[in-house]
């Protein structure tokens, strides 16, 4: 298999098999290793010193929506700053179904990797920690939200270390504001630093002020915050593994969603059969390239 079809992600020791699927690295690991590395990896960046620090490891959960921000970035002439945004992350994982079943057909033992659910492993994981605090940062929603989400986690991580939380106005930043907020982030001294802002708003974001957090994770959880609140239903386990989430979300909001999703789901739904057409045939012509050398080696 070539390399742009399958890689590795190397990162202080944590290896993760990849598939390389709509020009995205996603890594192939179950949620409960997925969380249980990212905080052996916290934990190795918080015993760093202060001359060593790092740059914020920035993960995205990749949903068809932000495949779909991506291709319009990349083609319909958005903003370098836009454009670039996905280059500033490290990790990504499949969120959405569609990547997963792409993944599996491929040969791969993909699962879904979904914002809420790496939002409440880590809670749990963190909950018993013993040797050391890792401490979370919630950034965005609302006000409302954001304490709604905290009476969640005291009630049921009471263990969890909340560093802080932040909601931003709806409207663009400006630069003292980001200043100020910038400050008050980092004054907290947060391990992790979850972002609820929309797809991508917090893609942006992230990009923008990745280095200027510190900060060990960045990690864009969406709806996350609205879930774990208790403001947002979430669609049932067996309505979330048969790819029909997008589907239970337009019923809930048909106003704000229908214009979005009346071409994207039609649209991704062609693109993930041209992109499975595309990866088989790299297949067959890496398999007809490795039989022509070894006959060539042979004879």
């Amino acid at each position: 298999m070539n390399k742009t079809s399958f890689q590795k992600i190397h990162a202080s020791k944590l290896i993760f098999p990849v598939v390389q699927l709509f020009g995205l690295p996603l890594v192939i690991v179950t949620l409960e290793d997925f969380v249980t590395r990212l905080l052996v990896k916290i934990k190795a960046r918080k015993n760093l010193s202060q001359k060593n620090k790092q740059l914020p490891l920035a993960i995205m959960v990749v949903s068809m929506q932000d495949v779909m921000v991506r291709w319009w970035w990349q083609w319909v002439g958005a903003p370098r700053a836009a454009a670039a945004a996905f280059a500033e992350f490290d990790w990504f994982t499949p969120d959405g179904m569609p990547l997963v079943w792409l993944a599996r057909l491929l040969g791969y033992r993909a699962q879904r990797i979904y914002g809420p659910d790496v939002l409440v492993e880590c809670l749990h994981q963190t909950n018993y920690e013993s040797d050391g605090e890792i401490r979370h940062y919630f950034y965005g929603s609302t006000p409302e939200t954001l304490q709604k989400l905290k009476t969640q986690i005291r009630r049921h991580w009471p263990g969890v270390v909340i560093a802080g939380s932040l909601a931003p106005p709806f409207r663009p930043l400006t630069p003292a504001e980001k200043t100020r907020i910038l400050v008050k982030i980092n004054r907290s001294q947060p391990d992790i630093i979850w972002v609820g802002l929309g797809s991508w708003k917090q893609l942006l974001w992230v990009a923008e002020m990745k280095a200027r957090l510190s900060t060990s994770v960045i990690i864009p959880v969406g709806l996350a915050f609205k879930i774990l609140s208790g403001e947002t239903t979430q669609a049932p386990k067996w309505w979330r593994q048969s790819g029909g989430e997008w589907l239970f979300r337009l019923i809930q909001e048909p106003n704000r969603l229908w214009s979005r999703y009346w071409w994207q789901v039609p649209f991704f739904g062609v693109w993930w059969i041209v992109e499975l057409i595309n990866q088989l045939c790299q297949r067959v012509k890496w398999w007809l390239k490795s039989s022509l050398l070894r006959r060539s080696s042979i004879s």
